[in-house]
């Protein structure tokens, strides 16, 4: 019929039996070769009853969009190659490169209609469309989809539970928070289980929203109802992890050890509960890392790396880090070395890293080099590339390698070399790239220092610790000069300066150093000893990157 009319269906014939029946024939035909299983044939049977120009009433029409749009996403036909382009397509028309671009498409006009139609809302076209979107990793497009449903289409805690899902997807976790809060106000909906523990995921791995995670996680497991005990083990992994990140900004001893038991009974109880799950069996590693219990951390590591065949280049680095905790550096470079041939490029960049500083720490300097050049070759590449890897490699929190760090780490390696000059350079690059960075500051006094200018390294310090005043790093650099410095007025500074950065960070070996040089300054010659001890002992079990450094898994 087609092909005998080829412009439009005559006005003569719009009510007659004739066309109701070839409209039906032509909405019938890949209805029937899709529930045959003839998806190759569907597709382009679909895109014909879309196109034709029989008239199909608004009904149908979005009958067919919504069959078509489910048949592309779930298929399991690539949908690219089962027809030629349409004709509009050499008019400049858009044409979709891939199945999930096409349905999509369908889903957005689909949802257009919905919103603008006074009938009932059809949720599964949102469903459906949410689920296209994620796979695409346009979670900020779906957030947007979300924001403009008409009142009354979800209910409003619904929807700020979808937005927040969709800001995490896109990487505004704040964003995402403050919806959830709204949410989970006594007015709105608080017992919440699914909203409690998106929020407690959220503040888990956040020094500053550490506390409020632990009270959203332990809420989650109070309101937990039998049918949803299956969610007990992902309570109780956030939970592990959240009072862990809280542990490192206790401000005592004795409530920072409390805090570290509890978040190894949490995250080994999950681990109980969901044995073969590879993100508890992870963080249950590096919360032992984080004691310093190398042994049952390497345990964890090796069964991460076995129940997730090697898939997350994360759980490799974790490995080598602990192998030079162990001080069994060129294992550590051996691991490494496979994790790069079975890993991607754009996947390569923590890997390379830590490559480089093992090289450092063994005196390979020029090894380094060469490594941290590789590095830089593989972000600029990444940053200047629109492929899908490239782009998701740069939302990758864990995996991705800002250009700054390298221009920091290589200028920090130039100043061990005595290469002044390229220092400096490198320190130019990465000051250009980000104006207040804490750590160039601090690899500027490093460098100040090496070249013996103290008063201009202390200068150095002094801006980082403005910029950060919660930087480790600094701050011991500050305490060693000033007690270099010595005087009446120094010493009790310097003290200040050790003391603040050995409770940020208890396991600094080098805070803990510099403390007992201090102490022996003062002839206490018991602290200083004991001071000494802490130091040699956390020298012994520190890895070349601080294991502060790895993002538990829960916030991959």
């Amino acid at each position: 019929m087609e092909e005998a009319i080829p412009g439009c269906m005559p006005n003569t014939w719009r009510d007659t039996k004739v066309a109701k029946l070839v409209s039906k024939m032509s909405i019938l035909y890949p209805q029937l070769l899709a529930q045959e299983g003839l998806n190759d044939r569907a597709v382009p049977a679909y895109r014909q009853a879309l196109l034709n120009t029989w008239d199909p009433s608004e009904e149908t029409l979005a009958a067919l969009q919504k069959e078509f749009a489910i048949l592309l996403l779930y298929g399991g036909v690539d949908a690219s190659s089962s027809a030629p382009s349409p004709p509009d397509s050499r008019d400049g028309g858009y044409v979709p490169k891939n199945n999930t671009e096409e349905a999509v498409l369908l889903l957005l006009l689909l949802l257009r209609r919905n919103i603008l139609s006074k009938g009932v809302f059809d949720h599964s076209v949102l469903d459906h469309l949410a689920f296209a979107l994620s796979v695409c990793g346009q979670s900020g497009v779906l957030a947007h989809q979300y924001e403009e449903l008409l009142p009354g289409t979800l209910a409003r805690t619904d929807r700020w539970y979808n937005l927040a899902l969709c800001y995490r997807g896109a990487g505004q976790d704040d964003l995402a928070l403050n919806l959830l809060r709204k949410s989970l106000s006594p007015a709105e909906r608080p017992n919440d289980v699914a909203s409690l523990l998106l929020a407690a995921n959220l503040c888990a791995a956040r020094k500053e929203y550490a506390m409020e995670g632990v009270g959203y996680a332990k809420r989650a497991l109070e309101l937990m109802s039998p049918e949803l005990l299956y969610m007990k083990s992902r309570a109780l992994h956030i939970l592990g992890v959240a009072t862990g990140t809280q542990a490192r900004v206790a401000s005592s001893d004795s409530e920072r050890g409390k805090l570290h038991h509890e978040a190894i009974e949490a995250l080994q109880e999950a681990a109980a509960l969901e044995s073969e799950d590879p993100r508890i069996v992870f963080d249950l590693g590096l919360e032992y890392a984080m004691q310093r219990q190398l042994s049952r951390a390497l345990d964890c590591a090796k069964r991460f790396l076995d129940i997730s065949s090697g898939a997350w280049v994360e759980g490799w680095r974790f490995f080598a880090l602990l192998l030079t905790a162990q001080e069994r550096n060129s294992e550590a470079e051996l691991v490494l070395e496979a994790a790069l041939e079975e890993s991607c490029p754009w996947e390569q960049g923590r890997l390379l890293q830590t490559r480089a500083k093992i090289q450092m720490a063994a005196g390979e300097r020029l090894r380094a080099v060469h490594t941290y050049q590789q590095l830089l070759v593989l972000v600029q590449t990444s940053n200047q590339s629109f492929s899908f890897q490239a782009w998701n490699w740069q939302k990758n929190k864990a995996g991705r390698v800002e250009e700054v760090e390298v221009w920091q780490d290589l200028a920090n390696l130039y100043t061990e070399l005595k290469q002044w000059r390229d220092a400096e350079k490198c320190l130019e690059k990465a000051q250009e790239l980000k104006t207040y960075s804490t750590v160039t500051w601090c690899a500027m006094g490093k460098l100040h220092e090496a070249q013996g200018q103290p008063e201009e390294a202390l200068a150095s310090y002094k801006n980082a610790v403005a910029v950060d005043a919660t930087d480790v790093d600094s701050k011991v650099r500050l305490g060693a000069l000033l007690r270099e410095r010595g005087g009446k007025h120094s010493l009790p500074v310097a003290r200040s300066y050790l003391a603040e950065a050995l409770q940020a960070e208890p396991t600094h070996e080098e805070a803990w150093l510099q403390m007992g040089l201090l102490h022996k300054a003062h002839g206490h010659t018991q602290e200083a000893i004991d001071c000494f001890e802490a130091a040699v002992k956390l020298e012994q079990s520190s890895p070349v990157v601080p294991f502060s450094s790895i993002l538990p898994a829960l916030s991959w």
